[in-house]
């Protein structure tokens, strides 16, 4: 492909769309899933690819947007799980699949801050 900033808000995309699946798939049926942050991810990932689709550069900030948005509310919803397993209040420690997500989730946000400075348009190749 031609465009390198669109393969890469591709690839974002992507990233974006495998770390709801992975989030929903951990904490279903748990009261630390936000699925507020579920819906941030999918409808980011599917506007940014339809936005870059049309106006290419303006897809980065969206999905950053998306990012952001979703990254705040899995804060908000898992910070009580973190807190009880750091201190010790009903948890011995925090699960593999915690590192897991928090992994996913920052490889996609740092994905999305890259995204912001790759060119998108011709004018800034």
């Amino acid at each position: 492909m031609k465009n390198k900033g669109f393969t890469f808000t591709l690839v974002v995309a992507a990233l974006m769309l495998a770390t709801g699946l992975v989030y929903y798939l951990i904490y279903n049926g748990t009261n630390y899933l936000s699925m507020q942050a579920v819906y941030a991810l999918i409808g980011g990932a599917i506007l940014s690819v339809l936005l870059g689709l049309v106006l290419g550069r303006f897809a980065p900030a969206l999905q950053f947007g998306a990012v952001t948005v979703a990254l705040c509310f899995y804060v908000y919803y898992i910070y009580f799980f973190v807190s009880s397993a750091i201190y010790g209040i009903q948890y011995s420690g925090l699960p593999f699949e915690f590192f897991v997500n928090a992994a996913c989730y920052v490889v996609m946000f740092l994905a999305s801050i890259i995204n912001c400075f790759v060119p998108h348009t011709a004018k800034e190749q």
